[in-house]
Formats: structure tokens, C-alpha cells, sequence
């Protein structure tokens, strides 16, 4: 089965690469193998340590023979942690010649590789043109399809806190709009005041419609900056922390897509716009005489 898998912190995980292969490879130790932490820790090994492998083909060859199962000496040659303890405590770095006897050559073969892409956004481009060129026999999978439970729940926790979102953003729509009404009701004499000084219907709606943009874009703006700020501070400080024991990271990674922040603050500018109508819409149609009398 082929994997074709995409890493978010590229960065990080060459730099892991490399010191396995440089260890693997090292002229000192030809036989060599790099332990996750948590099996170092089982068996209670550290560098340097000699250990002695086997595999699921030689334990069935000893059974079938009723001799005793043949073992390969190798060094611990380092101890790697990817802060997952299931990778920790099943996943082991070896060189070719390892492999090589530990299987036969009958049974001798690669179950999967991992290809590491420079651009997540050719992740089905790349995933296409691999199946049309490897054929239907091997398949081949991206790290959205290996994680589709995981990255299916994070999706709909995206809509949900969208969703969220837009209610707040129309309970405070609907705030501007309340007070924008009870503004018409408590400056109705002074409005009526300006139509009899010869102010237009078109003067008075324009007034309402300037104070409705004026707060959608206060509003947003100052969204926008605390936005930025938090995933700043969040980003460089690390402020809301998760337990590294269980997850590969250990804070709570944050990243702005630009396409959504501006559907957002132009989502946010139009109902603090469409807010204002119904107010001038009654601001209009008030009576000057009847306005000024009530008073």
C-alpha cells in the first residue's frame, strides 16, 4: 500500500530526518537501530546498547523447524520522540542491510512509503497523476484519507464555530439596529427640526447610513486587530498549552486564512449597512408637525 502523506511542520520533521539518517548511516555502527522514547524506556535501553531483533517471518520459520528463532544484533545507535506515545512505542528507524536480515528474499518487500510534499496544495494533484501512473494495484492514499474520521471531526468543529460566530455577529447587528431605532424615537423633534430647515428625506437617511458604517467599521477593525493580536501572542508565546504526552505539539497552533477574514469583515460592514435601512426607512416618513407637538 502506498501512502502519500503531507506534513504541516515540514521544518521540524527534515531536521528529524536527516539526524536518523546520519545515525543509521554511521560507519561506526553498520548494524544500527534508532528506538522511539517509550520502547527505549520499556526495555530500558539507551544509546549505544546492544539489542537483539527479530521478525514475525523468523518466529514462524522457528516453529515450522522447531529450532530455536534466529535473532540480529543490533545497536541502539539513538532515541527518537515524536511526543505520540503510540509512535514512541511502535515505531523503529533501521538501515537497508537490517532489513535485509531480517527477510527473505522471497518475501522480501516495501509495505508502504511516505512521500513528503514542499506544497499541501498539490496533495490531489500529485495523489492524481501517482494513481494513473502506479495503476489500480497499489493504492494511493493522502493523510486527509488516512485521518478521514479525525479530519472530518475537525471540519464540522470549523462549521460549528463558524456558525457561532455569524449568531454573535447577528446578535450584534441586531443591537446596532435596536439602538439606530431608538435614536429615530428620541431625536424624532430634532429630525423634524432639520426637515423643517429644509433637510431632504435623502440628508436624514445618509446620516443614519454614515453612523451604521461608521460602527460596522470600528467594529471590524477593531475584531481584525485583536484577531491578529491573539494569534500573535498565541504563535510566539504559547499561551493556550496542550498536553505533549498525547498530541505531537504542544500548544494549540494558529493560522489566519485571509479569504475568510475578509469574507468576515465584508460580511460584518454589510449588515451594520442593512441595519440602518428600517431606522431611515421611519426617519423619513416622521411628521414634522406631529414630531414637534409630541415633544
Amino acid at each position: 500500500m502506498l501512502n502519500l502523506v503531507s506534513y504541516l511542520n515540514k521544518n521540524h520533521l527534515k531536521n528529524f530526518k536527516d539526524n536518523i539518517y546520519q545515525r543509521l548511516n554511521s560507519n561506526l555502527y553498520y548494524n544500527s537501530i534508532v528506538l522511539g522514547a517509550a520502547s527505549a524506556s520499556k526495555l530500558n535501553l539507551r544509546a549505544i546498547d546492544t539489542v537483539s531483533i527479530t521478525s514475525v517471518e523468523m518466529l514462524k520459520a522457528s516453529l515450522q523447524t522447531m529450532k530455536i528463532p534466529s535473532f540480529v544484533p543490533v545497536i541502539n545507535t539513538g532515541i527518537f520522540s515524536a511526543n505520540i506515545k503510540e509512535y514512541d512505542l511502535t515505531l523503529a528507524f533501521t538501515n537497508p542491510e537490517t532489513i535485509n536480515k531480517l527477510y527473505t528474499s522471497t518475501n522480501k518487500k516495501i509495505s508502504y512509503i511516505d512521500i513528503i510534499l514542499n506544497k499541501n496544495k498539490e496533495l490531489y494533484l500529485v495523489k492524481d497523476k501517482l494513481s494513473k501512473l502506479l495503476g489500480e494495484n497499489i493504492e494511493v492514499l493522502t493523510w486527509i484519507d488516512l485521518n478521514k474520521e479525525l479530519y472530518y471531526v475537525m471540519q464540522f468543529e470549523r462549521l460549528a464555530v463558524f456558525s457561532i460566530l455569524g449568531l454573535i455577529l447577528l446578535i450584534a447587528i441586531f443591537n446596532v439596529f435596536a439602538s439606530l431605532a431608538m435614536t429615530v424615537i428620541e431625536k424624532k423633534q430634532n429630525i423634524a427640526i432639520l426637515k423643517s430647515l429644509g433637510a431632504t428625506n435623502k440628508f436624514i437617511r445618509n446620516i443614519y447610513i454614515k453612523i451604521g458604517i461608521t460602527i460596522g467599521l470600528l467594529g471590524t477593525f477593531s475584531g481584525f486587530v485583536l484577531g491578529i493580536f491573539i494569534v500573535f501572542i498565541q504563535n510566539n508565546f504559547h499561551i493556550f498549552e496542550i498536553d505533549a504526552d498525547k498530541y505531537i505539539i504542544d500548544k494549540i497552533p494558529m493560522v489566519m486564512n485571509l479569504t475568510e477574514v475578509a469574507v468576515v469583515c465584508l460580511f460584518s460592514i454589510l449588515l451594520s449597512v442593512l441595519s440602518t435601512i428600517a431606522p431611515a426607512k421611519k426617519a423619513e416618513v416622521l411628521s414634522i408637525p406631529q414630531s414637534i407637538l409630541n415633544e
